[in-house]
C-alpha cells in the first residue's frame, strides 16, 4: 500500500513539472508573440497606406481599434491575433471583388456625392457629376476614361450591385507595359 501511495506521489509529481515547463513555454510564447503581432500590425498598415484609397475611413477605423487592442493588456494575446488575421482576410478579399459604392469627395474644395466601382486591387472608377475618372494602383492619379468605355463602367456597376448576372466586361485599365 505504501509503495502504491509512493508510485502515485512520484506520477503527481512528475505531472506538476511537466505543467511547470508547459506554464514556462507559454509565457515565453506570449512575450515572443507580442513584437510578432506589433510587426504584423504595422506590415498592414503600410500595406494599406500605399494601396488604393479606397474606402479609407472604415480601413481606418478598423486600424485603430487594432492598434487599442494590442495596447489592451485585458485583451489575450490570442484574441488580438485573430483580430489581426481577421484584418488580413479582410484586405484579402478586396483584392478578389467587384464592388460598388457610395462615398462622400472632394473635388475643387467642394464636397461631392461620388459613386465608386472598385475592381480589386487593379482600378478605382468614380462617378462625379456624370464624369467618369480612373485610379490605377500604377498611377495613383484620377484621370477620365474615355467616353467610349462609360457603358463598360455601367455594365460593371451593374454586375458589382448584383442587378445583372455576372458577365465578362472590358476594364478601361492600361495593359502591361513593356520595359
Amino acid at each position: 500500500l505504501v509503495q502504491q501511495q509512493q508510485v502515485f506521489i512520484r506520477s503527481q509529481e512528475n505531472e506538476l513539472t511537466s505543467l511547470a515547463r508547459q506554464l514556462e513555454r507559454v509565457e515565453t510564447i506570449e512575450r515572443d508573440l507580442t513584437p510578432m503581432l506589433l510587426e504584423m500590425f504595422v506590415e498592414l498598415e503600410s500595406f494599406i497606406n500605399s494601396d488604393l484609397p479606397f474606402q479609407i475611413d472604415t480601413r481606418q477605423a478598423r486600424l485603430d481599434r487594432i492598434e487599442a487592442d494590442l495596447g489592451n493588456p485585458l485583451i489575450p494575446p490570442a484574441e488580438k491575433y485573430r483580430v489581426l488575421l481577421n484584418a488580413y482576410e479582410i484586405e484579402s478579399a478586396y483584392g478578389r471583388s467587384l464592388r460598388s459604392y457610395s462615398e462622400e469627395v472632394v473635388v475643387d474644395g467642394v464636397p461631392q456625392e461620388a459613386q465608386f466601382v472598385q475592381i480589386g486591387r487593379v482600378a478605382l472608377i468614380r462617378e462625379v457629376d456624370g464624369n467618369l475618372e480612373i485610379m490605377t494602383k500604377a498611377n495613383q492619379t484620377w484621370r477620365p476614361v474615355p467616353g467610349s468605355m462609360a457603358s463598360e463602367v455601367l455594365r460593371a456597376q451593374r454586375i458589382a450591385e448584383e442587378l445583372t448576372t455576372p458577365d465578362v466586361f472590358t476594364a478601361p485599365v492600361p495593359g502591361p507595359s513593356a520595359q
